[in-house]
């Protein structure tokens, strides 16, 4: 009888195999988080007052939340403020959301700071509950999980007396715009100027200088998305007068902000302090809200339709690919208005074989204008330049003529409204470094042409 040897390989994995089938997977290790405590932040600096009128009710608090972490491990947390009326049997409801923090359990308790009242949401006079939840937040796959929250522990509760700031003191911030820039008159401003006033009414006397912030969020967002957009570092309030008015500019040129709805919020701060003494935001002032766009999106609203970009026709006798005459049409659409609009079209000629380089404009001259009208974004009212004649250059009081040559030329087109020409501002361009339809197109005179 014929014996057959097995393999030592399968040998070793038929013996491997019953282990193979029995491990299980390890159950995945999730951190063990506990609320230590939570409580109020119970000093500020000398500099702020929270309750300057004195009436238990304040403007601002730090809320002070300690976090032990059992395992031996490093972690990444935020945690969510949750508020709702003293006594109120509604659902407590999102007030803002921490920033993350990386700790080790071997550290703990960690101490989160999270500052509520006038520096997020202002709350109005009333006494108010507060809850706590803390979310392991995965870096890798940017997951957030709740490991922990304030409610569960029946020796945990957070409460305090809250009012407005202007409930507080009497200090009045006026604030409204001008110089908006809006060329397309779309109600969306490339650039403005925000006017403050900050003035003490009253016996209210702030001593010492001041300094602000004016911050934006996107309408949609809630209060804790406020960033910062500028700061005023130092400043003088003389009484109740428009004389110590402060101007900010918004928009391109000090920084865009793109396309949107824009809350505003200004917080007004003792020079040293920590905690606003006054503020203005929208729920204040309906002027505290204003849409805004980058500067393409206002200045470009006509614009230079490259699809229809095209030559059309032309007269090549001699049938060398070099034409006598080409035809370019134009098509200017404009997508934010649709009225009727005269512009100016000015088509360069460059008669050098030297690409430039993007944006460079130096070896271009004119060679052709054309005045007509556009509206809306149809095809109706498309024009032709007609490059056949000669191209002048004016070097001061001189001017030279020259006539189309046997070679290459390079063409870039320059859209204007027709308004004074001390107000025309250019609306949009096309050139050969970016543009390939007005790249190194071949043109000789009549002459060349095959004599005809």
């Amino acid at each position: 009888m014929k014996k057959y040897k097995i393999p030592a390989y399968l040998i070793f994995f038929l013996f491997l195999l019953p282990v193979l089938m029995c491990r299980k997977e390890e159950p995945e290790v999730k951190n063990t988080y506990t609320f230590y405590d939570v409580r109020w932040n119970p000093t500020f600096s000398s500099v702020d007052d929270p309750d300057f009128d004195n009436d238990e009710y304040v403007t601002a608090a730090v809320m002070n939340c300690f976090v032990n972490l059992e395992q031996d491990v490093s972690a990444t947390v935020f945690a969510k403020i949750y508020s709702r009326t003293k006594g109120s049997t509604s659902a407590f409801q999102n007030y803002s959301t921490s920033d993350t923090v990386s700790f080790n359990g071997v550290d703990s308790p960690l101490m989160l700071s999270l500052t509520v009242g006038s520096q997020v949401t202002e709350f109005t006079h009333g006494e108010y509950e507060f809850a706590v939840e803390l979310y392991e937040f995965d870096t890798e796959s940017g997951n957030a999980r709740l490991v922990s929250d304030s409610r569960n522990y029946e020796s945990i509760k957070v409460e305090n007396k809250f009012e407005r700031l202007n409930e507080d003191r009497d200090i009045q911030i006026k604030a409204s715009w001008q110089k908006g820039v809006d060329i397309n008159k779309d109600g969306y401003a490339a650039e403005a100027e925000l006017k403050i006033d900050v003035n003490f009414m009253g016996l209210v006397n702030v001593a010492g200088e001041l300094r602000a912030e004016v911050e934006y969020k996107k309408t949609s967002e809630s209060d804790d998305k406020y960033i910062e957009y500028t700061s005023i570092s130092s400043f003088e309030v003389i009484g109740n007068t428009e004389a110590d008015t402060l101007v900010v500019k918004i928009g391109k040129k000090s920084k865009a902000i793109e396309h949107g709805e824009y809350d505003f919020r200004i917080l007004v701060y003792k020079a040293s302090g920590f905690l606003p003494v006054a503020s203005l935001t929208f729920e204040d002032n309906a002027v505290m809200r204003k849409k805004f766009q980058g500067e393409r999106d206002d200045d470009y609203f006509y614009h230079i339709n490259l699809a229809n970009l095209v030559w059309t026709g032309g007269i090549d006798s001699d049938n060398d690919t070099y034409f006598r005459q080409r035809f370019l049409q134009l098509d200017v659409d404009m997508e934010k208005d649709t009225a009727v609009k005269n512009i100016i079209a000015m088509l360069y000629i460059m008669p050098n074989d030297t690409l430039l380089a993007h944006g460079d404009t130096a070896g271009y001259v004119l060679y052709d204008s054309l005045k007509y009208q556009v509206t809306g974004i149809g095809t109706s009212d498309m024009h032709t330049f007609d490059v056949s004649k000669n191209y002048r250059i004016i070097l001061g009081a001189d001017t030279s003529y020259y006539s189309i040559d046997s070679t290459q030329y390079h063409f870039m087109i320059e859209i204007y409204e027709d308004v004074p020409k001390n107000k025309r501002v250019m609306k949009d361009a096309a050139g050969s470094d970016t543009v390939a339809v007005l790249r190194a197109l071949k043109f000789e005179n009549a002459s060349t042409d095959g004599g005809k």
